[in-house]
């Protein structure tokens, strides 16, 4: 299956939702011994913070392979479905708490490869566009992530 298939015949909420599963393991793995005095940039990180790793990297795929997909796509029509649909994702596993899944799609769609995309942003419908607005000054860089740290103090930690 190409990933032109996954992302036309796999609903946007499941690959969100696998995403949050994804996400789920691999933060709790993470130990609190390896978010102690930025162990993650030492020499020894690799010993030090191998999950803290692990969810970094996840991240980095992530949102490669977002911008990977929309850049690699050569026919407009399918390009702008890949980007309707990808913002979906970013939309469902924001829905679902997923921040960081969300952040994922959305740091895929800022690259400067996907957002020099003008016809394709343009032939998104509107309610994605409005979709994709909400998204952005949902994750904003504004004030720190003002925004986003309000969202955060709202929700119920599962600890």
């Amino acid at each position: 299956v190409d990933t032109l298939d996954l992302l036309l015949h796999v609903a946007p909420v499941e690959i969100a939702r696998q995403a949050t599963l994804i996400d789920q393991y691999l933060l709790t793995r993470i130990k609190p011994t390896e978010l102690v005095n930025q162990r993650w940039i030492r020499a020894t990180k690799a010993k030090q913070a191998p999950n803290l790793l692990a969810m970094v990297e996840r991240f980095n795929q992530m949102s490669s392979w977002v911008a990977t997909e929309v850049c690699t796509e050569d026919n407009l029509k399918n390009r702008i479905l890949k980007l309707k649909r990808l913002i979906e994702c970013a939309d469902h596993c924001s829905q679902l708490k997923n921040f960081n899944g969300a952040m994922q799609f959305i740091t895929g769609l800022y690259a400067n490869s996907v957002s020099r995309l003008k016809a394709t942003w343009a032939g998104l419908p509107q309610e994605t566009k409005t979709q994709w607005s909400k998204l952005e000054t949902r994750y904003d860089m504004t004030s720190n992530y003002k925004k986003y740290r309000e969202l955060l103090s709202t929700c119920i930690h599962p600890y």
